[in-house]
């Protein structure tokens, strides 16, 4: 079982793409975790022997467009990244005992693709033509 809590911050820098309602965006990201990797024995105890405690580090550049559907509300979709992620398990009986994993991932023809909405504050009184 793993259980991990977490932080991300992100920017974005919005570019005009003609229309006062189409938007592309970039999107840099910058995120922390940490938690615990748990394995349990036969009786449904956890084993420390095989239980870690896990930090992760990931920082992240990906691409995406938004549209406005009203002044003040949105929908958007970003897809592809290139992403950098440090995972680090630490073993919960012996602390010596530290496993890092590093990757760096391209995704340019992800098959994920990313929905959301924003709701835009101090935009309510604009109007659109």
């Amino acid at each position: 079982t793993q259980k991990m809590f977490g932080a991300t911050l992100m920017g974005r820098y919005y570019a005009d793409c003609g229309s006062e309602r189409f938007y592309a965006y970039g999107q840099v990201d910058f995120g922390f975790a940490s938690g615990t990797n748990e394995e349990y024995d036969f009786d449904g105890n956890v084993d420390p022997e095989y239980s870690d405690d896990v930090s992760s580090l990931a920082f992240g550049i990906r691409p995406g467009i938004l549209y406005f559907l009203s002044p003040s509300v949105s929908i958007e979709a970003n897809f592809g990244a290139l992403e950098w992620n440090k995972y680090t398990y630490t073993n919960q009986e012996d602390s010596s005992y530290k496993t890092e994993q590093t990757n760096l991932d391209f995704f340019a023809l992800s098959t994920s693709l990313n929905f959301g909405f924003s709701w835009w504050l101090g935009r309510s009184g604009e109007k659109f033509d």
